[in-house]
């Protein structure tokens, strides 16, 4: 049985987070804030090393309230990796 999020998580990110360490499904992806020009980012099949498969890609320029559809599982943990230019900030609902 594969773990998904309960609820939301929010992840704050100005360059890279760890989500979760096990394997699961993301579902969903909700931009709560986004500040800087080309604040895009990945979320990656890893555990830290930001190197791991790539689950999805965010536009170049992400805004307030966009909604992406991933439902992709994962099986070693989930990060978010700043792929964007530098100094670029925000926060992301994950479910």
């Amino acid at each position: 049985m594969e773990e998904g999020f309960q609820g939301q998580q929010y992840v704050a990110f100005s360059n890279n987070s760890v989500i979760k360490t096990r394997p699961g499904r993301a579902y969903k992806i909700f931009i709560v804030t986004i500040s800087g020009a080309g604040a895009q980012f990945e979320l990656r099949n890893d555990t830290g090393s930001f190197a791991g498969t790539p689950l999805f890609m965010s536009p170049a320029s992400p805004a307030v309230g966009d909604i992406y559809l991933v439902d992709m599982p994962y099986t070693t943990g989930i990060s978010l990796h700043f792929a964007g230019a530098q100094g670029a900030s925000g926060v992301v609902t994950i479910s």
